[in-house]
């Protein structure tokens, strides 16, 4: 084996920099894997920082230089065949770009999530800040000659207490933003259901209220061909 290490002190240990040399044309290109096995397991390729037994852990950066033309090159993490997973034990994983951020797969499942512990972490997903306009956040399904996926938001269960709440909410403004919910549309139409859960003493709820105002209060309208409404049973 080959170790390159820096030097030791009481205090800061050196630093290591592997790097090409600066170029007035393209500069070289540094490349770090493990060999090719004819016959048994390639090697691993290791990045990992030192632990820490009274202070805070180190980072890995994993960055792309800047382009003077406005064209930087991408960052990319692929696996022919097999899984690519990001995961972190404590601390957090973000994904940022100050353009695309890709997570694809062309045969197999993309997962995120956090991981299992007494208290589990969150996953967020937000658009950055902007001065003009903020981004969006899209969730969709592909389409299919044959039937198409489906989008599937859930609260979490609790085995013990109260389950986890779902809330849908439009952004706050001069004017607040609409919050539309509707079927899709076809030869028939698809059908649009606002259920209360099942309870084993009392059902749950559906209550339709418009929003409160010093002036006006919202109007609450139901329109259709038939309006049938039904008390349920016991």
């Amino acid at each position: 084996s080959i170790d390159i290490v820096s030097g030791a002190s009481a205090t800061s240990s050196g630093e290591v920099h592997v790097s090409s040399a600066p170029s007035d044309g393209a500069t070289g290109t540094v490349s770090i894997g493990s060999g090719v096995a004819s016959s048994g397991v390639s090697g691993n390729v290791l990045l990992r920082t030192g632990d820490a037994l009274s202070g805070a852990a180190g980072d890995i950066d994993i960055v792309v230089g800047v382009s003077g033309s406005g064209h930087s090159g991408a960052l990319r993490m692929k696996n022919t065949g097999g899984s690519v997973d990001v995961a972190a034990t404590n601390g957090g994983v973000i994904l940022q770009a100050d353009a695309e951020v890709n997570v694809a797969s062309s045969t197999s499942d993309v997962t995120v999530s956090t991981g299992s512990s007494d208290v589990s972490g969150d996953v967020v997903f937000r658009t950055g800040d902007g001065t003009e306009s903020a981004g969006s956040i899209s969730v969709s399904v592909g389409t299919s000659v044959d039937e198409s996926g489906h989008v599937s938001l859930k609260a979490g269960d609790s085995t013990e207490s109260v389950g986890g709440d779902m809330v849908l909410s439009s952004g706050a403004g001069v004017t607040g933003g609409k919050v539309s919910v509707r079927a899709g549309p076809g030869s028939s139409g698809g059908d649009l259901e606002l259920v209360g859960g099942t309870g084993l003493k009392v059902g749950g709820n559906v209550a339709i209220v418009s929003g409160d105002s010093d002036a006006e209060a919202g109007s609450v309208n139901i329109v259709g061909g038939d309006v049938m409404m039904t008390s349920g049973g016991s």
